[in-house]
Formats: C-alpha cells, structure tokens, sequence
C-alpha cells in the first residue's frame, strides 16, 4: 500500500504547496490494485481539488486493523464537508449542492462506494468544522504475511 499511494500521488496534479503524511505501518496487501489505485486516487484528489488554502495543506494516510478488517483514514485539513451533504455526496452525480464545482463530474466518491462495497466493506466521511476524515473498510484477510 505504500507504494501505491505514492504511486497515486505521483499520478495526481498536486501543488508544490501540499504535504503529505504516510503512515510507515500501511499493510501489503494481495487485492485489487487497480480497485485500490481508483479509491485512493479519487480521495487523495478530492482532498486537493476541494482545498482551500493549499499553502498549508496536510494531507495523512494511516490505517489500522480491527477483527477482520483494515480501516484506512485519509485525512486533510481542507474546508470540510457540511453535516447536511455528508451522506448524499457518496451518491452518483450529486457533489452536495455546497460543495458544488464546475470541474467536478459527481462520480468519484460514487465509485469509491461502489468499488469498497464490492468487497463487503464501508465508507464514510466525518467531518465537524473545519478537515474531512474519509475511512473505508477493506478485508484483512488480503494482507499478505511476510514470513521473517
């Protein structure tokens, strides 16, 4: 996983400004790459497209395990997302009329959903003021065990 966030990160137009964090204890995963690569790429680009003050933008990626399942969090300290839209920005074609850009299609966190619910797990956002928190579930059982 690490590696391919940064993959992500190289493929995205990120401003000179923006830092990223990255957790060093991302897993290795035997999964879907190209599942993978859509639902970072789509929520490390929002994080940059929706900025606000891109001279201080953070952006962290971290992950934990809980039971079965991994819990990725991609974090920004961005505007954040009204309470009101929180749930129907997940639906296809609706960017939240707050949110609103003209550059934004209102398909990507739709095939976020999509992709991450393919593979029994959630997502959601939370946001309260100001940064968004986007965590997603993704099965454990795809973490590859590197033998010592």
């Amino acid at each position: 996983m690490h590696t391919l966030i940064h993959q992500v990160i190289s493929s995205l137009d990120v401003p000179p400004s923006f830092k990223f964090e990255i957790s060093e204890n991302l897993p290795v995963l035997y999964s879907q790459e190209v599942y993978l690569f859509q639902i970072f790429s789509n929520l490390i680009g929002n994080a940059i497209k929706f900025h606000d003050q891109p001279e201080n933008a953070v952006v962290t990626v971290s992950c934990s395990i809980l039971d079965e399942w991994l819990t990725f969090i991609i974090k920004d300290n961005g505007p954040g997302i009204p309470v009101q839209v929180q749930k129907q920005i997940f639906h296809m074609y609706d960017t939240g009329s707050a949110l609103h850009r003209s550059d934004s299609t209102g398909l990507g966190l739709s095939i976020v959903r999509k992709l991450v619910e393919e593979k029994g797990g959630k997502v959601w956002v939370e946001s309260t003021g100001r940064g968004s928190s986007f965590i997603l579930t993704w099965p454990a059982s795809e973490i590859v065990v590197e033998e010592q």
